[in-house]
């Protein structure tokens, strides 16, 4: 008798004929994927059209799938070809052998020692950023976007081309085209001219304008903080040939997959200090008295805490490309979608008691030795866990502390907001940004 597929064994959520449950996850898809928890546990099935999508929340069996059977899984057709349409065959679109090579030798480029020799860098760009603060209210998310903006090009491309504004303009009509393309059910070839496409193109135009004489020139004069310096030194290292083209894919991989998780982590960040002042003094205080420049326990143990409930990449997927056997569910088969939601895994009760309360001190070690390992997966698992992931939190760590020392009450207001998610987890209303006048920048504690 053949094995059952998971589809015959698994709970699967009510659905609509032709288009499944297509309408609820547009109207709210945070909300659904939480109703997918609540009704199917942490296993369950929804339909995108016709198509079974096999939601996935339970750390033992995340592990089985990403980890355990990661050669049998790769990232969606369709997410592939959108993300090739802008940085080609990089690291954020190559799948097996060649994934490996190309992970295999950008690795060195992101270990922790390479990573902190960035920290001077990136606390006086933050620095530059907070002199330059706004003297009347304004969108903090925007504010984080030009922040971010900033420091990944000095970091990636060793440069401040991110001052000049039709390089702006480039990377906003970039964004906005993934944005928009990775929310659409269909989408239009590239090669259709509407307007929003010639914008692309356009934009795709000056930015190999600005990034390729770049390149070039760190060829033969290279730096020891930006990212084409250190990509083509490793290169060196293996004996491996990278062509301009290659260099450029590659960087603009790691802008698109850092950029604006950067912003939105930053975003959320501000916000949290903002309706927590008790952390938030505690946080001042530990700063102000820490021996030296090493972020204290409870600032990591807090930049955790905002990953987990406001985790940026909030959905991934990958598609099933070999079937997999699940011992008391069944077969994975192959074109199967999987669904992976780092909000839900990391608000689940069973883990995270009272789970929307923010609560630094979940991080303490002994509190995050008692959870499975992979309840916490804000920079994903397995071949395709983020490679930048020391770098991004290095720049969150050294720019909230940052802020901290220039002894700043509040970035934001502290309404409430909820949740638009997009390509990454924004809030659904602008943040005010404080005025320097409302900040009192440099006032002390007692101040607060």
């Amino acid at each position: 008798m053949p094995t059952p597929t998971v589809l015959q064994t698994i709970p699967s959520m009510p659905r609509y004929p032709i288009i499944g449950n297509v309408g609820a996850l547009r109207r709210d898809r945070l909300a659904f994927f939480q109703a997918v928890f609540d009704t199917c546990g942490a296993v369950g099935v929804f339909h995108f059209g016709s198509k079974p999508v096999l939601m996935v929340a339970d750390p033992a069996l995340i592990q089985t799938l990403l980890v355990d059977h990661s050669p049998a899984l790769q990232k969606t057709t369709r997410l592939r070809t959108l993300l090739q349409t802008v940085v080609g065959n990089s690291l954020l679109t190559l799948e097996g052998a060649d994934h490996h090579i190309q992970r295999r030798l950008l690795a060195p480029v992101f270990q922790p020692r390479t990573i902190a020799a960035h920290t001077a860098l990136i606390r006086n760009e933050t620095q530059h950023w907070l002199a330059a603060w706004p003297r009347t209210p304004h969108d903090v998310y925007a504010s984080m976007q030009d922040l971010s903006l900033r420091l990944n090009h000095r970091l990636l491309f060793g440069s401040d081309l991110a001052t000049q504004p039709q390089i702006v303009a480039a990377w906003t009509a970039v964004t906005a085209m993934v944005n928009h393309a990775m929310t659409q059910v269909v989408t239009p070839p590239r090669w259709v001219p509407t307007l929003r496409h010639r914008r692309f193109h356009a934009a795709r135009r000056t930015l190999d304008a600005a990034l390729l004489p770049l390149i070039q020139l760190r060829r033969h004069e290279p730096t020891p903080h930006d990212l084409i310096s250190h990509v083509l030194e490793a290169a060196r290292g293996e004996g491996v040939s990278l062509t301009d083209a290659d260099i450029r894919d590659q960087v603009m991989a790691f802008f698109i997959a850092g950029h604006e998780p950067l912003a939105a982590a930053l975003t959320w960040a501000w916000y949290v200090l903002a309706t927590e002042p008790d952390i938030t003094q505690q946080l001042r205080y530990t700063i102000d008295h820490a021996p030296d420049e090493t972020p204290p326990a409870l600032l990591t143990q807090t930049l955790a805490e905002v990953l987990r409930l406001y985790p940026p990449v909030y959905v991934f997927t990958r598609r099933v490309i070999a079937p997999i056997d699940l011992p008391g569910l069944g077969v994975l088969p192959s074109g199967l979608t999987l669904g992976f939601s780092p909000f839900i895994i990391q608000r689940n009760p069973q883990w995270y008691p009272n789970p929307t309360q923010f609560d630094p001190s979940r991080f303490a070690p002994e509190a995050a030795a008692a959870r499975p390992r992979l309840s916490y997966i804000p920079f994903g698992i397995g071949a395709h866990q983020c490679i930048g992931m020391h770098l991004a939190l290095q720049q969150l760590t050294t720019v909230m502390q940052t802020v901290l020392q220039a002894g700043i009450p509040r970035l934001v207001d502290a309404t409430p907001v909820g949740f638009k998610p997009r390509i990454v987890l924004e809030p659904d209303r602008a943040l005010l940004g404080l005025s320097q006048e409302t900040q009192k920048f440099g006032g002390s504690i007692k101040e607060y």
